[in-house]
């Protein structure tokens, strides 16, 4: 057995780079103002690699528990979900309350209304999708359902046969993998365009539960089978890579079938396949504190960009091509400084309390 506990540079390196692309994708409609070659350029998928790494990561914390506690109780599903939500809490509160703020002084686009309280629920995009406030909050929502739901099922599965809670969660992961594709399977014909393909089918908790589950399988496989998945873990990465990369350029058609069923579960299985290199890379030789740095503030830096964003368009697109780079270097500065102060002042105070009980 191993741990995933410590930090790892690997899935530093992985988390850094899915930060980069969400923030490059949100960005492209500016740059391509400016380069229209941009275009015709894509990057992976930055949020499903997220999903990936966070049920990696989870999950063995979730089989480190069911080791722990033969016996396992609500108590423990409670102590597990306490965890999560003093990291994830209180930055989706923070910036709830602030996008509501920046909306209310037309800061930013957004509508406020009686279903903002769904927010508070996480139940924006459950069954039914939103498009009117805190976007990428849609996300978030997905880990959180997942993660309250996951350990509750391997609990159920467990009523059945307390001597294999391993097998008990093994089960969880298959079906949290199969459910989500019956679901976008069952609903693939009533939506056709691109913007319900994007909001039906992507964003919604029902039909997305199944990247994280990906994560959470491998996880089983690193915790169970460690030195077996030493041994692949460069030929794992580099059919993961092509495969990313292949979906990643994968000509786009929202009438295709692969695109309203499997797509987003082929992208998360073969970033499932990159985790086992990830997690054995133990330290970099280039930039290692850099990108440590850049991890820790991923989180914070995912709640701050689209904002800003928001915020400057209206004065970034009439600027000069001098003036245009000067706000690009500003726009990235300004992350940085507002994701370290979020982290250091708000969010690490929380997780210091969280590791203090």
């Amino acid at each position: 057995m191993t741990s995933l506990t410590h930090r790892i540079a690997g899935f530093d390196a992985f988390r850094s780079c899915a930060t980069v692309f969400v923030v490059f994708t949100h960005l492209a409609p500016l740059l391509q103002t400016r380069f229209p070659i941009l275009n015709t350029f894509n990057l992976p998928d930055g949020v499903t690699l997220f999903f990936v790494l966070s049920g990696c990561l989870i999950g063995e914390m979730l089989l480190r528990d069911l080791d722990t506690h033969p016996n396992y109780k609500p108590e423990h599903i409670l102590k597990f979900l306490k965890r999560r939500w003093w990291r994830t809490l209180p930055n989706y509160y923070l910036f709830l309350v602030v996008n509501c703020i920046l909306v209310a002084f037309h800061l930013i686009p957004g509508t406020l209304n009686q279903y903002v309280f769904s927010f508070l629920f996480f139940c924006q995009n459950l069954i039914i999708p939103f498009d009117f406030l805190y976007w990428e909050s849609w996300s978030l929502s997905v880990e959180e359902w997942f993660y309250g739901l996951f350990p509750i099922l391997v609990f159920c599965c467990l009523v059945f046969n307390r001597k294999k809670p391993h097998r008990a969660y093994l089960i969880t992961c298959i079906l949290f993998i199969v459910m989500p594709l019956v679901v976008r399977y069952l609903s693939q014909q009533p939506y056709q365009t691109y913007p319900l393909w994007d909001v039906w089918y992507r964003k919604r908790v029902i039909t997305q539960l199944d990247a994280p589950g990906y994560g959470m399988l491998m996880a089983y496989f690193i915790y169970r089978f460690p030195n077996q998945l030493y041994s692949w873990r460069r030929l794992l990465f580099a059919i993961g890579l092509t495969g990313v990369l292949y979906f990643t350029f994968f000509p786009y058609n929202e009438h295709l079938f692969i695109y309203k069923t499997i797509y987003t579960a082929l992208l998360a299985f073969f970033c499932m396949l990159m985790m086992p290199a990830c997690f054995f890379l133990k330290r970099l030789t280039v930039g290692g504190a850099a990108i440590e740095w850049m991890a820790k503030l991923s989180y914070a830096n995912y709640l701050i960009h689209l904002p800003l964003i928001f915020i400057l368009q209206p004065y970034w697109l009439h600027q000069s091509d001098l003036g245009f780079w000067l706000f690009l270097v500003g726009f990235v500065c300004t992350i940085a400084m507002l994701s370290y102060c979020v982290y250091r002042y708000f969010e690490k105070p929380f997780m210091d309390k969280r590791d203090q009980r």
